[in-house]
């Protein structure tokens, strides 16, 4: 029995003449029911000597079987550094962008190459890790309800504008296999897509996977994202300090109960969405629209408060009510059907590209009835 192990695993590959090679190992042990969430290569603080006798393992496992293709040995790692088979994965797996990102190899184009007969290259036999890559999976998944999957239709869809799609060179990486509109049911894995970064070091790479997950959104089911976003900032994490059990033992700290803070930027983010997505006046001219460029956010005419009751239910089933008072909002991202409305330093850009100046602010008084005459309903 191993206390706080690591999970650690090397692609290997073989040919038809019988050329078995290791590809460098990955580190999968940050892991929720026991499926991996974060993986990257190489693992973090693995000795140039541990790699090679982890390597060497793996290639005389799949020796053994003559083994033909691209294929993964998984090891389970104690905290002194000695290390165990576990299973070995007749296929390529989930997490092998990050073999490809830091070796420049497309393995899924070798696994057809090899299968047609073709020999392994000469210089796979002592290959070398070119920087670090990481991967994150964006699940469609409630974390806080312990990582139950979300169903519904991804309403929007956002990630890096520099990221692109299945491309080993790209310093950020998508692989995704949903598109806006469609619809994530129970019928199958609630994986939305896998955000995989490279950079020229460790901390570089968290640096840019901090960044991409930043610049990444979903409208719709519930997903990972925050989750994924405080996981990549935990000190362990930086420090390399990973194992099976960090996710079980931090949960409360990685997807607990929104805090009142985090609970108020969510309303206030629901409020600046409707008082922007409401028109400023029946006119077509764009410059008496609020989607239009505008000198001033409101005309004159326009009344200056909105009466909102906004209630957001929590994972205990109850509800929240709360007095908001939207002003200046710097550097806040909200969405509005398939719409992404950003206020960074008094300039309010959207996505598709579009901007106007906010010259005035909302208020949400007291909340009012729903049915009430004076207020106007919206509930989160």
């Amino acid at each position: 029995y191993i206390v706080e192990p690591r999970h650690i695993e090397v692609q290997i590959f073989g040919d038809q003449q019988g050329k078995i090679v290791s590809l460098l190992e990955r580190d999968c042990s940050l892991q929720r029911r026991h499926q991996k969430v974060i993986e990257e290569a190489p693992a973090p603080g693995w000795s140039p000597q541990k790699r090679r006798a982890m390597s060497m393992a793996a290639i005389a496992a799949a020796r053994s079987v003559q083994y033909v293709g691209a294929g993964t040995v998984e090891f389970i790692v104690d905290p002194a550094g000695d290390f165990f088979f576990m299973e070995m994965n007749t296929r390529l797996q989930v997490e092998h962008p990050v073999t490809e990102m830091i070796l420049g190899e497309d393995l899924v184009a070798w696994q057809l190459k090899v299968a047609m007969g073709e020999p392994l290259p000469a210089h796979w036999e002592h290959v070398e890790a070119q920087g670090h890559a990481i991967e994150a999976r964006l699940y469609a998944e409630n974390p806080r309800r312990g990582f139950l999957p979300s169903m519904g239709q991804v309403q929007s869809l956002c990630f890096p504008e520099a990221a692109a799609q299945f491309d080993v060179s790209a310093p950020i990486r998508i692989d995704a296999g949903i598109r806006e509109g469609d619809v994530i049911s129970g019928d199958y894995d609630p994986m939305i897509a896998k955000i995989i970064v490279h950079g020229k070091d460790r901390q570089q790479a968290l640096a840019s996977m901090r960044q991409a997950l930043a610049a990444s959104s979903v409208l719709g089911p519930s997903n990972n994202r925050a989750f994924l976003q405080k996981l990549i900032d935990h000190p362990a994490v930086q420090a390399g300090q990973l194992s099976t059990a960090l996710i079980e033992r931090e949960i409360d700290s990685l997807a607990g109960a929104l805090s009142p803070q985090e609970r108020l930027e969510s309303l206030l983010a629901i409020a600046a969405a409707w008082a922007l997505s409401q028109p400023s006046s029946q006119s077509w001219d764009a410059f008496d629209r609020r989607d239009g460029w505008r000198h001033h956010g409101l005309q004159a005419s326009d009344p200056a408060r909105y009466q909102l009751r906004l209630r957001a239910m929590d994972d205990a089933v109850s509800s929240h009510e709360e007095k908001i008072d939207i002003q200046w909002l710097p550097d806040l991202t909200v969405s509005v059907l398939g719409q992404f409305w950003r206020l960074r330093d008094g300039e309010l850009t959207t996505h598709p590209s579009k901007t106007l100046e906010l010259a005035a602010s909302f208020e949400a008084c007291e909340p009012m009835p729903l049915d009430g005459s004076h207020g106007k309903g919206l509930q989160a």
